[in-house]
């Protein structure tokens, strides 16, 4: 149950049941003598059948039978002989693999080619198959291995490798709404080889979960920040700065903000709505999102996978969601839903009869579901959104601010 709880629901649809078992059975918690303090170490970087975006495998039975007796031994109190050995028997072609389509560690393996993000999941195979923790660091993607209770660096014989010294980023923010996030509103780059490399830390990390200091090399970096607008116009900033190696360093995370007045767009009568599906007078005491939604439609499904990563905060403002449906007999079951505001409702607008008295002057027609209102606790409407639309729930969080 732990190796599958670990694992993404994408991993758990693609995956071989063949596959998942092939890892369960040839890793156990006596091939790796810890405590219950790394028990997560463990699971994650050892019993863990994800490496990187490569296509799983059954590469822990594979690499036991075939590799030498010798180095599964030796390696277990010196990892870096698995170093050597795909130094001397993987050749790296980089050129050759036009769609940087990653390999398998078994694949690079029986090529005896590879890339070099190819070579370094096989390596992180390798480790994992014999017992030792291993990954790719999160945001350079550098292998590394687990020993003597640090994180090791692991460079190849056509790497230069840098210096061992570290320095050390601490991220923050005062932001709320919303906590910024990787990739959505900043990203970290290294300047490498005249450009510019971003490093690759998960999408959607809050910088609230970063909680421990980032162990960088030294070197030049830039920080890009990006805040979309209601109108899509993003607000982008840019900031470089230099890391010492042995400093420790704070970095803010800063968004932009949008300095105009919000607007009221036109009003609607909460009562009514309260009235008409029987809702309780203090569920848009702080305000309410009216949206007329298309389940069975990509950009109502967008929303649905948008809001629940920002639950915590939209429900901190507490304010009411209404759905609303023309067709009571698509066969949607609000239900499957998961992650949704709190406040969350889901009724029938038969015809989009509310929708209709809304628009007055626009035709029905014309108009592109879903379509969605926010308003504050006297009805004034001061978000609108139609259509498909990237980050409806941040925008709803700033109009909340």
């Amino acid at each position: 149950m732990s190796m599958l709880e670990i694992l993404a629901d994408k991993d758990l649809r693609d995956t071989k049941g063949s596959i998942l078992s092939d890892h369960l059975i040839n890793c156990n918690m006596s091939d790796y003598h810890s405590d219950n303090k790394q028990h997560d170490l463990f699971l994650n970087y050892v019993l863990n059948p994800r490496i990187e975006n490569e296509i799983i495998v059954a590469w822990r039975s594979y690499f036991r039978e075939r590799l030498a007796s010798q180095l599964k031994e030796k390696a277990l109190s010196d990892p870096s002989l698995i170093i050597k050995y795909l130094d001397d028997n993987i050749l790296i072609a980089d050129n050759e693999n036009y769609y940087k389509t990653p390999l398998t560690p078994k694949g690079v393996n029986e090529l005896r080619v590879s890339d070099t993000p190819s070579r370094s999941v096989c390596f992180v195979a390798i480790c994992r198959s014999l017992g030792i923790p291993s990954r790719l660091e999160p945001g350079s993607k550098v292998p590394q291995y687990f020993f003597d209770n640090t994180w090791n660096d692991v460079w190849f014989a056509d790497q230069k490798r840098p210096s061992t010294e570290k320095g050390y980023i601490k991220l923050i923010s005062s932001e709320k709404n919303p906590v910024p996030e990787y990739y959505v509103h900043f990203t970290l780059a290294k300047f490498e080889n005249g450009r510019y490399k971003t490093l690759e830390y998960d999408e959607n990390k809050k910088v609230t979960d970063f909680d421990e200091e980032l162990q960088l090399a030294p070197g030049h970096y830039m920080l890009v920040t990006g805040n979309r607008l209601n109108d899509s116009k993003v607000l982008s900033g840019v900031t470089f700065f230099n890391l010492n190696e042995g400093e420790h360093k704070e970095i803010e995370i800063k968004l932009r903000k949008e300095n105009q007045n919000k607007i009221i767009l036109g009003k609607i009568d909460l009562g009514n709505i309260e009235t008409r599906f029987d809702i309780k007078k203090d569920v848009f005491e702080k305000g309410a999102v009216i949206m007329w939604i298309e389940p069975e439609k990509e950009p109502t499904k967008h929303i649905f996978n948008d809001l629940p990563l920002l639950k915590s905060e939209i429900d901190s403002w507490g304010g009411g969601f209404l759905f609303l449906s023309g067709d009571s007999e698509n066969g949607f079951n609000p239900e499957e839903v998961k992650g949704l505001p709190e406040n969350s409702f889901f009724y029938t607008d038969d015809r989009l009869s509310i929708l209709k008295g809304y628009l007055i002057n626009n035709r029905l027609s014309d108009v592109n579901l879903p379509y969605v209102i926010m308003t504050d606790k006297n009805g004034n409407i001061i978000f609108r959104s139609e259509g498909y639309r990237i980050g409806i729930g941040e925008q709803i969080l700033k109009s909340v601010r």
